[in-house]
């Protein structure tokens, strides 16, 4: 591969262009949005995030906990991509949140956290030929890309009443992909490999506030929305594009008046669009407007000694951020995903642990099905979260 061929397939790769390079469907562009849900939240197909204090989402439901928190969260996704009668199956291992919430008095609560905003971890490789000096030779190309973005936030959470919070939260966006080019040759004593890399980072500052109110006992309803400002993709000291944040609003409801189940729902706009002036010229991505809905069941299970099970049941249904299926410069089609959720959660000691385990099958496919080489895309998602009281 020659050193101009190199560069221009890695201006491709960095501006996130097609399925074809990327072998999937849900990381495309600046990557794949796992929700900043906690286990709790994804078990329940995303339906109580707006009243969950370990989502980072709605800054109110922070001031819920009422206590002293830390929590983390280990999520594992394997993924099959199936095009024409080619399947590939990847592994991808992601710490989505973890965060620690702090009482500042009998009615403040302050709560940091770092979680998943989107993750860019995906590999390909393809077996081609190369005319090097008018002698065709095999070759291995493998391209990949390893980072994402990542939400670092500061909620406070305010009780005014029992059956009324109000939260603000201020956020940071960091992170960087690395984008690597590589090329191998199975003769390797007549012709050396190359390889490349190339680093990106992202920047962006947010703000977000959001309401819990329970108008009876049995009603829980919240509502939150988060503002950005300009968003930057660097590489080292040089800023290559310029866009913005995107705008997100969300509401949702949890019910608990039948006896031994909870009932939630929500519904979340993310404004993905704002994020398209970031493409590397000569991209044919495109960014596209979503909505996010999940209702989710929860149900009190069996007693196992004193400890009461929580089960689990969800399904969540949204539009993914980023285009796929288009040739190199064709148009792109919209990527949905429907998953389908459970779980369960464990009380431990005392009562001032809780361990929840979740597991979800996601179905990502096209909009349109486009007549070159359509995909789709399967995936299991394993969530395991743990929060402790100290």
């Amino acid at each position: 591969m020659t050193r101009s061929f190199l560069a221009g397939f890695l201006t491709f790769a960095l501006a996130a262009s097609g399925a074809g390079a990327q072998g999937n469907l849900s990381t495309q562009g600046f990557g794949y949005p796992p929700g900043q849900l906690s286990t709790t939240a994804m078990s329940l197909g995303g339906g109580p995030a707006e009243v969950d204090p370990n989502s980072a989402l709605n800054p109110a439901a922070v001031a819920l906990w009422g206590a002293t928190v830390m929590f983390m969260q280990y999520e594992p996704e394997v993924r099959t991509v199936k095009r024409l009668d080619v399947s590939s199956r990847t592994t991808t291992a992601r710490f989505p949140m973890v965060g620690m919430s702090l009482t500042l008095g009998r009615r403040l609560t302050a709560q940091v956290s770092a979680s998943t905003f989107l993750d860019r971890t995906w590999s390909s490789v393809t077996e081609t030929q190369q005319d090097i000096g008018g002698t065709v030779v095999d070759a291995t190309e493998l391209f990949s890309s390893n980072g994402g973005i990542t939400d670092f936030r500061l909620a406070l959470g305010y009780t005014a009443s029992p059956r009324f919070q109000i939260g603000l939260g201020g956020h940071v966006f960091s992170g960087e992909n690395r984008i690597t080019v590589e090329q191998r040759f199975p003769d390797t004593v007549t012709f050396s490999g190359t390889s490349q890399t190339s680093d990106i980072s992202y920047s962006a500052f947010g703000a977000s506030a959001g309401i819990v109110w329970r108008p009876v006992t049995s009603l829980g309803l919240g509502a939150s929305v988060r503002v950005g400002g300009d968003m930057e993709t660097q590489a080292g000291d040089s800023v290559l594009t310029s866009g913005k944040l995107p705008l997100r609003y969300g509401f949702g409801a949890s019910y608990s008046g039948i006896s031994g189940v909870a009932l939630s729902a929500r519904a979340s706009f993310d404004e993905w669009s704002a994020m398209q002036p970031l493409r590397r010229a000569g991209s044919n991505m495109l960014a596209f407007d979503s909505w996010d809905y999940g209702v989710g069941a929860d149900v009190a299970g069996p007693t196992i000694g004193r400890r009461n099970i929580a089960l689990r049941l969800g399904a969540r249904y949204r539009g993914l951020p980023f285009g796929a299926g288009g040739a190199l410069g064709g148009e792109q089609s919209k990527v949905n995903e429907l998953t389908f959720s459970g779980g369960f959660g464990i009380p431990l000691g005392i009562g001032r642990s809780r361990l929840d385990i979740g597991v979800a099958r996601a179905t990502r496919d096209l909009d349109a099905k486009v007549s070159v080489n359509p995909a789709t895309e399967t995936a299991y998602i394993f969530s395991f979260g743990v929060r402790v009281r100290p």
